[in-house]
């Protein structure tokens, strides 16, 4: 978002109170309104790269033509700033030996707009990078490598043995696109793709790895978090 640009939330209370005046010859209601409003912060904790459910660590691997890619990684969620960190391991399941040429890694954005009733017309809507719309009526996707890491090797893994590497890429500070899901006519998602290539032939095992990218750094997730922690802190004071 633009640095001039925010949303604000408040609470608005206005209690209204009334009573009949007994001066005069006639009665009169009295009505009196009293407003008060306060500004109040509303988190939203799937925007930070430090909430604690983004910090746990997970495996996945893939098994093709006996041979097994295991991806390891202790983080889902990542901002401007960050560093994605990953150990990719590859193991021979296979009585054949081969031949490991290197790991790849890649981080992608993916960008899917699907236009509105005018733009699937093909007038007036324009589709991402002002581009127009397709007269279809289809979405317009852009995919676009955000950050890449190249290990090569060559190392001969028999029946039971593996190799190990560590690859990541550095988000860079200026990138301020988030991961978008929820939203009407544009969806933002990146992925990590790694690889292991092997043979002559370059053939290889693939995996891709669904991750969430923030466009808060992670200092401002970590004011965040603690004033998120404070707040349940004094909450259990008050019940104690």
């Amino acid at each position: 978002m633009h640095t001039r640009q925010k949303v604000c939330f408040t609470s608005s209370s206005s209690p209204c109170s009334s009573h009949i005046s007994d001066r005069g010859f006639f009665r009169q209601r009295k009505t009196t309104v009293v407003s008060q409003a306060t500004t109040i912060i509303i988190d939203k904790h799937e925007l930070h790269s430090t909430w604690p459910v983004y910090s746990q660590p997970e495996s996945r691997s893939t098994v093709q033509d006996g041979l097994r890619l295991t991806v390891e990684r202790s983080r889902t969620c990542y901002g401007p700033g960050d560093r994605i960190s990953i150990t990719a391991i590859l193991r021979a399941e296979s009585p054949q030996p081969v031949v490991l040429r290197g790991f790849e890694f890649t981080l992608r954005e993916t960008t899917v707009f699907r236009a509105g009733p005018q733009g699937a017309g093909g007038v007036g809507g324009s589709g991402i990078g002002g581009g127009r719309s397709n007269k279809r009526g289809g979405p317009q996707i852009r995919v676009a490598n955000i950050g890449e890491q190249k290990v090569p090797l060559s190392a001969t893994l028999y029946n039971g043995t593996q190799h190990k590497a560590e690859m990541g890429c550095l988000i860079p500070n200026t990138h301020t696109t988030a991961s978008l899901n929820a939203a009407r006519h544009i969806d933002i998602t990146y992925v990590i793709v790694v690889r292991a290539w092997v043979g002559s032939a370059q053939q290889g095992v693939a995996m891709e790895l669904p991750i969430i990218i923030s466009n808060w750094p992670r200092c401002a997730g970590l004011v965040v978090l603690l004033r998120s922690l404070t707040n349940q802190l004094s909450a259990w004071q008050m019940c104690i």
